[in-house]
């Protein structure tokens, strides 16, 4: 089973290397290491929903992939998942799909501006048909956003239209390129700071949770995915 594992920076993807034994990748190279029946490969993209749209879109277009796996650390915004947890996220949004009617905010979907169940949307958002791991951990709804916004009042508002647990820059493109190229997929992120709150970010335990997590899950990933063996 060949896996591309998908991380924004190398600061996410260094304390990963050595737990899951994987050697050391460049941003554009094929390189990968076989543990037992799975083939992992890695892919820095950059930040934002451009660079990984572009970087991931052309890794697919190239090689042949089982699975994407995108890893790393995301803000969360319900503070009832704590900093360090590891979460599935099984929904995604683009936060910057919205319109200004009048002085408020809405949505492009609920606005009319764009049908909510045109492929890859199904009901306003994208969502994952992966298995879920719930054993493993809780399954959340994702924003995706690469503004950096001030405003605590203009995200309130904003966001009450999505109604988030997490926030990253690019949860949502990594849905959006592997619905529409038919690939498995999940997004498995461990949770870095909550946002508005700078004394809570805590990095290093957040990847250290977040190692831990894929060890698990690429030990019997294997059989949780219908796909065929290459």
């Amino acid at each position: 089973m060949k896996i591309l594992l998908v991380t924004t920076s190398k600061l996410e993807w260094t304390p990963l290397e050595d737990g899951l034994m994987v050697d050391s990748f460049s941003q554009n190279k094929n390189d990968h290491k076989i543990t037992e029946d799975i083939q992992i490969s890695h892919l820095i993209c950059g930040w934002g929903i451009a660079n990984i749209t572009y970087q991931l879109t052309q890794k697919l277009n190239f090689e042949s992939y089982d699975m994407v796996i995108n890893a790393g650390i995301v803000t969360g915004i319900n503070t009832q998942l704590p900093v360090g947890s590891v979460v599935n996220v099984r929904e995604q949004q683009f936060a910057n799909m919205i319109a200004n009617c009048n002085g408020d905010i809405k949505n492009l979907m609920d606005s009319g501006y764009v049908d909510g169940n045109v492929f890859p949307f199904s009901d306003g958002v994208l969502k994952n048909p992966s298995p879920s791991f719930e054993e493993l951990f809780p399954g959340v709804k994702g924003v995706t956003n690469d503004l950096i916004l001030q405003s605590e009042y203009l995200c309130d508002k904003w966001y009450a239209q999505y109604n988030p647990d997490v926030e990253s820059s690019e949860g949502a493109a990594v849905f959006w390129v592997c619905l529409q190229q038919g690939i498995p997929f999940l997004e498995i992120k461990a949770i870095a700071n909550h946002r508005n709150n700078d004394k809570s970010w805590d990095i290093p335990y957040a990847l250290e949770n977040l190692k831990s997590k894929l060890e698990i899950v690429f030990s019997f990933i294997d059989n949780a995915i219908d796909v065929p063996k290459t």
